[in-house]
C-alpha cells in the first residue's frame, strides 16, 4: 500500500489547462477559487414556469413540464454514443434476461423540457465513464505520464440519482417480493431540478468490499431496503423482502462500486462516504487520479488511503 504522507502535494500550473475540462486555464478557470471543486451543473428548466403538469412526467408535482413525453435511457442519453455496439442486458421481474439495443431501451418518463433541463448531468455522466475507463487503458499502456480529471461530487450524486429515477419511476419497488409501484419523491426531484442538498447521511458511498464484479461496462441495479429498528435516526436495512422501499442505485464501472444511498446507511461502518480521489498505477509508475470534491469536501489531492479489500485495487481509493 503506498504511503501518500510521504507523496507530493498535486499543484496544478496557472497556465496550464484545468483538470475540469472547461477549456480555461487554471487562473481563468472558477474551480481555483473554489479550493478546485467546479461549478454544480445548472438543471432548472428555462424561462417562465409552464403551469403545466404531464401525465406520466415524474417531475409533473413542479407544474413546469411540456408535452410530449420524451424516452431517456436509464445510463443516460449521452453515454448511448459510447455504447452503440453493445446490447443491454435487462433483468425482467421473473428473472429472467433479455438484451435490447441502446436505441430501444429508453423509458418515457419525463417530459420533453424536464428531460431536456437534466441533459447536463448525461455529459456529466458520460466524462465520469470515460474517466473510468481511461483509467485501465492508462494502465494497459504503461503511461509513465500523470493525469487528473475533476468532477463536482454533486453532480455524480445527481446523475446517478437521475439514473436511479429513470430505471425505477412506475416500476415495482422489489422485482421478487410482494410491493408497490415505486413514483419519485417529490423532494428527490427538488435535488435534481432545483439543486437542493441531499439529506443527511446520504449521498454518494464506496463499499470497503470489493464485490468482484465485471470490468467491461456498467451495471445498475436499485437498492431496496427496510427501515431499521437501531442505528442513525431513519436508516434503512438493506432488505428486499415485503414492503421494502426503494432507498438508492448501486452501479459498478469499470470494476469500480459505486452507491448512492438517499437515506443513512444502518451499517456505514462498511463503506467509505464521499470518497475524493479514485487513482490507477500503471508499472511505469504514471498514476492517473479522478478527483471528485463537494463544496464543504474539496478534492483531497493528498489524502489517507481509503482501501478496498480486493487486492487488485487496494491502492485505487483515497478519501
Amino acid at each position: 500500500m503506498t504511503d501518500v504522507s510521504t507523496a507530493p502535494v498535486i499543484e496544478f500550473p496557472d497556465d496550464g489547462p484545468c483538470p475540469c475540462a472547461s477549456g480555461k486555464t487554471v487562473a481563468d478557470c472558477r474551480c481555483k477559487n473554489r479550493r478546485f471543486v467546479p461549478p454544480p451543473v445548472d438543471t432548472t428548466p428555462p424561462g417562465i414556469i409552464t403551469g403545466i403538469r404531464v401525465p406520466k412526467c415524474y417531475a409533473q408535482v413542479t407544474s413546469d413540464c411540456r408535452p410530449p413525453l420524451s424516452r431517456d435511457h436509464a445510463i443516460a442519453n449521452a453515454i448511448w454514443e459510447d455504447f452503440q455496439r453493445t446490447l443491454i442486458t435487462r433483468i425482467l421481474s421473473d428473472g429472467s434476461t433479455r438484451c435490447v439495443p441502446p436505441s430501444a431501451a429508453g423509458r418515457k418518463v419525463l417530459c420533453r423540457r424536464h428531460n431536456s433541463a437534466l441533459s447536463p448531468h448525461d455529459d456529466v455522466g458520460r466524462r465520469f465513464v470515460r474517466a473510468l475507463l481511461y483509467q485501465i487503458q492508462h494502465r494497459s499502456e504503461n503511461s509513465p505520464h500523470h493525469t487528473h480529471i475533476l468532477f463536482n461530487g454533486f453532480d455524480i450524486e445527481r446523475w446517478m440519482l437521475k439514473v436511479l429515477c429513470t430505471m425505477a419511476h412506475g416500476e415495482r419497488e422489489s422485482r421478487v417480493h410482494a410491493s408497490t409501484t415505486w413514483r419519485v419523491p417529490r423532494s428527490w426531484s427538488k435535488v435534481l431540478f432545483e439543486g437542493r442538498p441531499f439529506p443527511r447521511g446520504a449521498g454518494l458511498y464506496t463499499p470497503r468490499v470489493g464485490r468482484g464484479r465485471f470490468d467491461r461496462g456498467i451495471m445498475a441495479a436499485k437498492i431496496v431496503g427496510r427501515q431499521g429498528r437501531s442505528g442513525p435516526s431513519g436508516s434503512f436495512l438493506l432488505d428486499g423482502r415485503d414492503g421494502a422501499k426503494v432507498v438508492g442505485i448501486s452501479m459498478c464501472i469499470y470494476g469500480h462500486d459505486f452507491d448512492l444511498h438517499m437515506y443513512p446507511i444502518f451499517e456505514a461502518e462498511k463503506y467509505w462516504y464521499r470518497t475524493r480521489m479514485y487513482r490507477m498505477r500503471s508499472a511505469a509508475g504514471g498514476v492517473s487520479h479522478v478527483h471528485l470534491g463537494w463544496d464543504e469536501a474539496p478534492p483531497s489531492f493528498l489524502g489517507k488511503v481509503a482501501p478496498v479489500d480486493r487486492e487488485n485495487v487496494r491502492d485505487d481509493l483515497l478519501q
